[in-house]
């Protein structure tokens, strides 16, 4: 008997279309949100997923923030909430403004 499967990790980019502000650079600007998660599949056909996690990438800075699950959940069903700086925790910064020194 021949088994094929296996676990693996899966991306998928959210419909989202709406402006929000970036914590990192402080412009206003369009964001893709998308949805990291772990996969089981057998003969290649994806049976459950775990382990599902949200994030917004920033189109100004690439800053990437994590997404409250909650909020994540309403824009995979298709609705469209409003992210405030209260949903978003800080993953990784490209853009660093560094304090000056008078």
């Amino acid at each position: 008997m021949l088994f094929i499967g296996g676990i693996s990790q899966g991306r998928k980019l959210l419909n989202y279309a709406r402006s929000i502000l970036c914590g990192s650079c402080g412009s206003t600007s369009q964001c893709q949100v998308f949805m990291t998660y772990m996969y089981f599949s057998f003969f290649f056909i994806p049976l459950f997923k775990w382990n599902k996690r949200f994030y917004v990438q920033m189109s100004c800075c690439s800053a990437i923030y994590e997404l409250e699950p909650e909020i994540g959940k309403a824009i995979l069903r298709g609705e469209e909430p409003a992210i405030t700086s209260a949903d978003l925790h800080p993953v990784s910064y490209t853009h660093l403004t560094l304090p000056t020194i008078a």
